[in-house]
Formats: structure tokens, sequence, C-alpha cells
């Protein structure tokens, strides 16, 4: 991809992303809809969502150093197809046993298809562009569907969410045999270059705090709205806000960096991020609510490509930024079990306050990360 970017391949790599992570954007209708449908309470429902993102990070994460001789491809239809299993079954079973097996084969398909959008946008001419244009494609997806189910049905269950998904995947599933190859890649080294560990490592603690803190806030945005008084209309615009919110923000992630630098666009995001979150927790208005949720997602989807454009930086071939794709998804999975402690046990007000700490070490590591420092192969 680096010596030129057609736009299939552009199509393939946003389409690829679309369908990997859109189970994770739309994650607060998810959890409303599993507690709705099958009666379950915050614990249990996103200790399901976090059992996905934990497949879908540690699928990525294992992919990441064999993706330069498997066809990326190959890989994106492999994972595509298993979604598509995973959302048609998982919208037919009436018992939370039996989901749980069809989303750890939806974790595996996301994973597959995460390691090989980010180690593909990793080899383009210019990462932050495609990274912030693959999740504003991503974002436009999901607003949509946020406003199509929420507007569309009195009642969101996990049955309604999930159906739609797999109707709607089918839609982007021939678009990804525009995935772009790697080229001949069979004799290339499975190992990590031995240069890269040590950045690479810290880089994937910064986004790791940064993913926890955020989805133990973003996994119970819907809970956030009922809680406060809002009706099932305005908490699907709330959701479907952050959707539209997060298109703008894949767009302002390259001209953020090209404008402040790289580490010091991210670093002042990351911040300001830290405090919508601290403002939306601690807010008693619907609208309020609403605008706030804009402007955190606007806020977050800038920091996603900025981060993976600093991992991109470390690895020529893109294994870092598989792997970063990966962490970033881990450490989202563990974000809804993390909120929904802190929820229990001393309230909502809880995740406004563990925000600072997080962001205030993701700072230091993204600080001392040298993007300029040549790329090892």
């Amino acid at each position: 991809m680096q010596t030129s970017d057609p736009i299939r391949h552009v199509i393939g790599t946003c389409s690829a992303q679309v369908l990997a992570i859109t189970g994770a954007i739309l994650s607060p209708l998810i959890v409303g809809g599993l507690i709705t449908g099958l009666t379950i309470g915050e614990v249990e429902a996103g200790a399901l969502v976090t059992l996905e993102l934990l497949v879908m990070g540690i699928t990525s994460i294992l992919m990441a150093p064999i993706s330069v001789r498997i066809p990326y491809r190959l890989l994106a239809l492999a994972g595509g197809i298993m979604l598509l299993v995973g959302h048609a079954c998982s919208a037919t079973v009436a018992g939370l046993d039996e989901l749980y097996r069809w989303r750890v084969l939806a974790g595996v398909g996301c994973g597959c298809l995460a390691a090989t959008v980010n180690a593909a946008i990793a080899q383009a001419r210019a990462p932050d562009l495609l990274y912030g244009l693959s999740w504003a494609a991503a974002y436009i997806f999901t607003s949509v569907m946020a406003i199509m189910i929420t507007e569309s049905n009195d009642l969101v269950t996990h049955d309604i969410v999930y159906g739609s998904l797999a109707v709607t995947l089918l839609i982007f599933l021939p678009l990804l045999w525009f995935v772009p190859e790697h080229g001949s890649a069979s004799s290339a080294s499975l190992s990590l270059p031995a240069g890269s560990v040590g950045v690479g490592c810290i880089l994937m603690v910064g986004i790791m705090v940064i993913g926890i803190s955020m989805m133990a806030y973003y996994a119970f945005l819907e809970r956030l709205a009922v809680q406060i008084g809002a009706a099932p209309a305005e908490t699907g615009r709330i959701v479907a806000g952050a959707q539209v919110a997060g298109i703008i923000g894949g767009l302002l992630a390259a001209p953020v960096a090209g404008r402040f630098g790289l580490v010091a666009g991210l670093c002042a995001v990351s911040i300001l991020h830290a405090v919508t979150i601290t403002l939306a927790i601690w807010t008693d208005s619907v609208l309020a609510l609403g605008i706030i949720a804009f402007f955190e997602a606007v806020l977050f989807i800038i920091m996603i490509p900025l981060m993976l454009t600093l991992a991109a930086g470390i690895d020529a071939k893109g294994r870092w930024a598989a792997i970063a794709g990966g962490v970033f998804v881990l450490s989202t999975a563990l974000g809804p079990v993390f909120g929904a402690f802190l929820i229990e046990k001393t309230g909502y007000d809880a995740i406004a306050w563990i925000q600072w700490p997080a962001v205030l070490l993701a700072v230091s590591i993204f600080i001392r990360v040298n993007p300029g420092s040549t790329r090892q192969r």
C-alpha cells in the first residue's frame, strides 16, 4: 500500500474496520439490549461484552506477528464470515449460556479483521489519514444503525441489535475482496524486531489505560441517560449523536497531527477527553449529556488514529500497529467490567475520578515515545 493507495484499497480497509469495531462502538445499545432482553444485571451484561472484546483483542495480538505471511484479503474474509455467523446465531438464542459461544466466535472474527486492517493501514503512505477515514466510516455506519434500531423499536433487546447487525453485515462482506495484499512476504520473519520491543511495550501500556478508563464510561452511556430520566428515543439520539461525532473525530485526526504534531496533539486531546467524561458523569441534564457525549466522541476518535499512528512508526511491517489494535480492544474489554465494579461499589462518580490518573500516565508515556525513530523491519 505504500507506493500508492488506490481507492479500492481505501474501500477495502474501511469496510474491514466497519465490521471489526461495530460491536464495540454499539456496546451501549448491546448492554442495554442484553439487560432488557435477557433480564440480567449490569455486571452480567458487561461481562459478556468484555468476553467478546477480550477474544477479539487476543486474536488480533496473536495474528499480528504472522500477519506478514497470511494474505490480508484471506484473513479479512475469514473474519467477516465468522462475524456474520456469530451475529446471526446470537439473534436467535434465548439464554445467556448459549449466547456466550456465539459471541466468542464473533470475537475471533473481529480479531482477524482488526489485525488485517491495522497492519494494512500501517503500511499506507499516510497512516493517520487512513486510520481516521476508517474510523469515520465505522461511525457513519453505527450512527445509522443506532437511529434505525432505537427509532424503529419501542423496546431494544439483544435479538434486535444482533439481528440488525447480521443483516447489514452482508453489505460490507463482499467489499473485503478489495483489502490490499502485502505482497510477497512468505519469507518474512515472524519475530518482532528486537529494537522495537521496549518502546512498543511502553506504548501499549499507555493505550491500555486510555482504553480501560474510556470504556468504563462509554459502555454505560445508555444507563447514564436512563438514570437521569431520558426516554428511549432520547437515549437512542444520545448514542447516535456520539456516532456522528465519531465521524467528525476520524476526519480531524490527520489535521490535528499536522497542525500540532503527533505527540503534542495526542496529549492535548487526551486531557480534554478526560474533562468531557468527568462532565458527562456529573451532569443531571439529558440535553447536557447529549452535548457532552458528542464532544467526548469527537475527541476520542481523534485519539485512536493518533495512537495507532505512533505504533505504526515502530515497525514498517505493521506488526506493532496490529498489536496496538489488539491491546486497545483488550483494554476496552476490561472497561465494562471495571465500570460495573465501580458503579456497584461507589456509584457513577468513581468513573469520573478514575479518568485523571489514567490520562496523566498515558500522556507521560506518549511524550516518552519517539515517533521520529527509524522503523524497525
